[in-house]
């Protein structure tokens, strides 16, 4: 639920955070916060198909979604970083086509 509160904060105040940040900044930490969410809808959907040891405790659960959530936080740094210094994507030269297939690919690398 933070997370979430962050990208709606940093989706509201673009303009300051902008301004504050940086272009570059800004859209990598709201990819961030997209791969933290990402991570999130994924541990929700997997709810009925995971096998939970009841025995191991809800602490050691918590800590594994936690992990989870920074992992996708994490992809989807890496893969802003990629696209921002344009190591990915560069034989797309028209640049509507490359936005599409970026989001999409940021989205992919979560799951």
């Amino acid at each position: 639920m933070i997370i979430f509160t962050i990208g709606v904060l940093l989706w509201v105040f673009r303009s300051f955070c902008i301004e504050l940040l940086g272009n570059s900044a800004f859209m990598i930490s709201l990819a961030m916060v997209s791969g933290g969410l990402g991570a999130f809808l994924s541990i929700i959907f997997r709810m009925g198909n995971e096998s939970i040891d009841c025995l191991a405790g809800k602490k050691l659960h918590e800590l594994e979604s936690m992990y989870r959530i920074i992992a996708g936080m994490l992809s989807a740094l890496m893969a802003s970083l990629l696209v921002r210094s344009e190591i990915f994507c560069l034989f797309f030269q028209n640049e509507p086509l490359r936005s599409i297939y970026n989001c999409h690919w940021l989205y992919c690398w979560n799951e």
